[in-house]
């Protein structure tokens, strides 16, 4: 009667701790529609007090968290939520995701992948963990691994916006040559004959995508009070759910005099005289408009947040802020000496294909990282010689990059196979980042610039 009696007891403390559970989710639950976040998480706090180990309050905390950009207690909450589960929790998965989500708001790519992985290991056709992989691919450079798990993730569900955009973003940098001219000429950026872009075909491509992005279609619309004037805009794959709109060659240029005349309304009605226009710069020295009166990519960006209220431009007596002056007089000094500035894609790819860290990279291969602002970088590498050792060779590695843009994908890499020892190993930093024992090797390349 005795152990009758104790197992009553347990099981009616059980059934109110379940109980008073629930209340206690309902009651955050109500505040979180009603948006009062504050409230819900104190009252989930204060339930956690009494059942501190209980998974469900555990993992509502960490979304609530999230809602409110705590991104670091959240995680904590979603960790301790992971060691009071099984593995065969329908959680799991869930609580990764959110993980990877966390990490990738904290813009670390890296970690937020990892978890992305995680969870993908419990539940293979997760959208929101194969979409966030992507990014995180995608942010770092790893275009080729983006595209499949976007891939995947429309496989998945076919109607995902964000892998759509996505992969159309990264046109420029995952089709095939024949493909890439394809589009080009569906955009009449390319003659209907042409069998090969320039440089300069696919740098306009790009800026079309990233206009496209940026809402332009239905910026043009506006203009044009729905009725967008015949040859502007290219329609693929009309009616069907994944229908797509792209600007034309004839299109970007009128979206951009739209958008230019549009800024210098602007400027004017923040007292910038006319004789002042082509003068104006943006808070690291990038001119605004060039000499034709358009727009530069810079000034579009200086141009936008100004419209948000955020001053983002420089008249022609506003001197530059002290640190972009003191960074670039330090690239100055460093072009005099031999290195040569590359782009943040550029960057992105020399450490994919080296597999270095960032510390290696700046520490035993001669990279340079010249900071802006709290967010922004510069990057330059060396020019090798004709003779060099494996400090120049990332130099090498973003000139492999750049040919890829023009020439066929199956290039073969140079850095890759003429180490002068007939290596052909694929990378010259270890999993951790460090370098391979190849400190003494000495290359023989064709110098190009």
């Amino acid at each position: 009667m005795k152990y009758f009696l104790i197992f009553i007891s347990l099981f009616s403390a059980g059934t109110l701790f379940a109980q008073d559970t629930q209340k206690c989710l309902d009651k955050s639950k109500a505040f979180f529609e009603q948006k009062e976040f504050p409230y819900a998480q104190r009252t989930l706090e204060d339930c956690l007090k009494t059942n501190p180990n209980d998974v469900d309050i555990l993992v509502s905390l960490g979304g609530v968290c999230m809602k409110q950009n705590d991104f670091d207690n959240a995680l904590t909450y979603f960790k301790t939520a992971l060691k009071n589960m099984t593995k065969q929790s329908p959680y799991v998965s869930y609580v990764y995701t959110r993980m990877g989500d966390c990490y990738t708001h904290k813009k670390d790519f890296e970690k937020a992948g990892k978890y992305y992985e995680a969870s993908l290991k419990y539940e293979p056709a997760n959208i929101n963990s194969l979409v966030g992989k992507g990014i995180c691919e995608e942010q770092t450079g790893n275009y080729q691994n983006a595209e499949e798990y976007f891939k995947k993730a429309l496989a998945v569900d076919f109607t995902n916006i964000v892998a759509r955009r996505r992969l159309i973003a990264l046109e420029p940098d995952i089709l095939t040559q024949d493909e890439l001219v394809a589009n080009m000429k569906e955009r009449n950026i390319l003659d209907p004959q042409a069998s090969t872009y320039q440089e300069q075909d696919l740098d306009l491509l790009k800026k079309m995508l990233k206009a496209e992005r940026d809402k332009a279609i239905k910026y043009l619309e506006d203009k044009y009070d729905g009725k967008i004037p015949p040859g502007l805009i290219v329609e693929k794959y009309p009616g069907k759910i994944y229908a797509r709109k792209m600007l034309s060659y004839s299109g970007y240029n009128d979206l951009m005099f739209l958008l230019s005349q549009d800024a210098i309304n602007f400027f004017l009605k923040e007292q910038v005289y006319k004789s002042e226009m082509l003068k104006l710069r943006d808070l690291e020295g990038n001119k605004i408009f060039n000499d034709k009166g358009f727009l530069t990519e810079e000034g579009l960006i200086a141009y936008s947040l100004s419209l948000n209220g955020q001053k983002s431009y420089l008249l022609p007596s506003q001197p530059l802020p002290s640190g972009v002056q003191k960074a670039n007089m330090f690239v100055q000094q460093l072009l005099k000496q031999g290195y040569e500035e590359i782009t943040v894609s550029e960057y992105a790819y020399l450490m994919e294909e080296s597999r270095c860290s960032k510390q290696t990279l700046v520490n035993k291969l001669g990279v340079k990282i010249v900071p802006i602002t709290k967010e922004k970088n510069r990057f330059l590498v060396l020019i090798p010689p004709q003779m060099l050792k494996i400090t120049e060779i990332p130099y090498i590695i973003v000139q492999e990059k750049r040919k890829k843009k023009i020439e066929s994908p199956d290039t073969t890499p140079v850095y890759k196979t003429t180490f002068g020892t007939g290596n052909t190993r694929p990378y010259i930093c270890k999993p951790d980042g460090t370098l391979d024992s190849m400190e003494d090797i000495t290359v023989t390349v064709n110098k190009e610039k």
